[in-house]
C-alpha cells in the first residue's frame, strides 16, 4: 500500500502488481532513463526475492501532474522472482558458512517473470497453469513453481546508487538444513542459520 504523505486527504492506493506476500517494504531504485524499479523481500523462511519493473517513467518534480503520475507507477509492469545459482560442487557447500576452495559463494542469478500488469487492471500471468489473479495473490506458489530460490529471510534491499549493484540483508533462518527442509547453498551457505548474512 502507497500513501501520499503530503496530501492528507488522499486515498492509500493497494499495489496488488507487487504480489501478495509477506513485504519488508519495497525500496525503489531509478535506473538512469527513469525507469521505476521497487525491490522486496518476503520475509519469511524459504521464500523469495522480488522485483517489480514499472512499465512507466519516472516524472521529474514535484508539479500536481509529475506527483498524481508517480502515484501510479507501481501499477503497471513486471514482477519477478530470483533463481539463483554457482558452479561451486555441492560437497563444498557443507552448511558451515567455510568458504569453498575458489574463495567465495559466487554464482549468478536469473530474474523470472511471473506477471505482467497493464492499465486498467489487466494482467497476464507469465507462469504455466496459474491465472494472473492467483500470481498476483498466491505469489509464494507461483515461485514455487517456477523454481526460485529459497533464502534465509530476506528483508532489506538496498541499491547503490552510483554501481547498481543491488545488496539484501536476510535476516535468518534456524530451520535450513533440517530434515525434510531446504539444504545450503552459494547464497544461503549455513545450516541452522542464526544471525543471516548480506547478499
Amino acid at each position: 500500500v502507497e500513501i501520499n504523505p503530503w496530501d492528507p486527504e488522499s486515498v492509500p492506493v493497494k499495489h496488488s502488481a507487487l504480489g501478495r506476500f509477506k513485504h519488508e517494504a519495497a525500496n525503489i531504485f531509478v535506473t538512469d532513463d527513469g525507469t521505476v524499479v521497487a525491490y522486496s523481500g518476503d520475509d519469511e523462511r524459504f521464500d523469495y526475492m522480488y522485483k517489480f519493473v514499472s512499465s512507466k517513467k519516472i516524472q521529474p518534480g514535484t508539479s500536481p501532474e509529475a506527483l498524481a503520475a508517480n502515484m501510479t507507477i507501481l501499477d503497471e509492469g513486471t514482477l519477478y522472482v530470483a533463481q539463483l545459482t554457482s558452479d561451486i560442487p555441492e560437497s563444498e557447500i557443507d552448511g558451515s558458512g567455510a568458504l569453498p576452495s575458489s574463495g567465495s559463494f559466487a554464482g549468478t542469478g536469473t530474474w523470472i517473470p511471473l506477471l505482467r500488469s497493464g492499465p486498467g487492471g489487466q494482467a497476464e500471468s507469465l507462469v504455466d497453469g496459474i491465472s494472473p489473479q492467483e500470481v498476483a495473490v498466491f505469489t509464494r506458489f507461483a515461485a514455487d513453481k517456477v523454481g526460485a530460490t529459497k533464502m534465509d529471510r530476506p528483508e532489506d534491499f538496498e541499491a547503490n546508487p552510483v554501481s547498481g549493484k543491488v545488496y539484501v540483508a536476510l535476516t535468518n533462518n534456524s530451520d535450513r538444513g533440517a530434515e525434510g527442509k531446504a539444504r545450503a547453498d552459494a547464497a544461503n551457505p549455513r545450516n541452522d542459520n542464526k544471525n543471516g548474512q548480506v547478499l
